[in-house]
């Protein structure tokens, strides 16, 4: 009775092992560099104890698996996720935030500067979340695992991040008749440091050769467009008819 209450003990201390094996794997031929780990990890006591998974020494999304004292096998980890050499398994597959409709995909995304607060905690749980930028032709991208580091996206010329669609949306034309002596310009707050540039141009409603331009004090200034070009507030441009 004592010798098996003693064995039942040493069952119970052996680690439990879940998850890979041998026949996850999907190259039985191995190279010189994963031969030798293989060699070194792949021990009696290892195999007797099934403690026979470990992670690839070239390539995070790979593993090695032991079949038999010195020798066994490598598996590739699905859908593009790495192998987790804490938990000895394939961690959840890799995660790509997909830009939002309306986004100029032609310009990359940037790291969102150091100036800037990460606002991406209020995301909580959700995989990609996208959040509102001081300008209003950008977006934040939150991504769970990358949260240290938010990327920021861009909105096509004439378009707007709309949080609560997570899209970019076109903006209203903003037109103006310019010889009424109306200042569609208002100041900016100091505070301010980056300001849309959909704030300080506006079109011309009786003149579509021409524009106002507003400074940060909402100065307004009527300017010509040259060369026989038009105003155009989606490119918030002049440019040819």
């Amino acid at each position: 009775m004592m010798r098996m209450h003693v064995l039942a003990c040493l069952l119970l201390a052996l680690p439990v092992v879940h998850g890979l094996s041998r026949a996850d794997c999907t190259n039985f031929n191995m190279n010189n560099q994963e031969t030798r780990i293989l060699e070194l990890l792949c021990t009696r006591t290892a195999v007797i104890n099934k403690q026979i998974v470990f992670g690839h020494p070239s390539d995070s999304k790979k593993f090695l698996v032991c079949s038999d004292v010195g020798v066994g096998c490598s598996g590739t980890c699905a859908n593009g996720a790495s192998f987790d050499k804490v938990k000895n398994t394939c961690g959840s597959a890799a995660i790509i935030c997909t830009l939002p409709s309306g986004a100029d995909t032609s310009i990359p995304t940037q790291p969102l500067g150091a100036t800037f607060q990460n606002p991406c905690s209020s995301a909580g749980s959700r995989t990609c979340f996208l959040i509102n930028h001081s300008m209003k032709n950008r977006f934040i991208i939150c991504e769970r695992s990358t949260t240290q580091v938010p990327m920021v996206g861009q909105c096509l010329a004439g378009f707007e991040f709309n949080f609560a669609s997570q899209t970019c949306m076109k903006v209203k034309e903003q037109i103006t008749t310019c010889n009424n002596g109306v200042n569609p310009c208002k100041p900016i707050p100091i505070t301010e440091k980056v300001i849309s540039a959909d704030r300080l141009y506006f079109g011309c409603s009786d003149d579509p050769t021409k524009f106002i331009h507003c400074d940060r004090w909402g100065k307004m200034t009527v300017k010509q467009c040259k060369n026989k070009t038009v105003w155009s507030q989606t490119a918030l441009a002049c440019a040819s008819d």
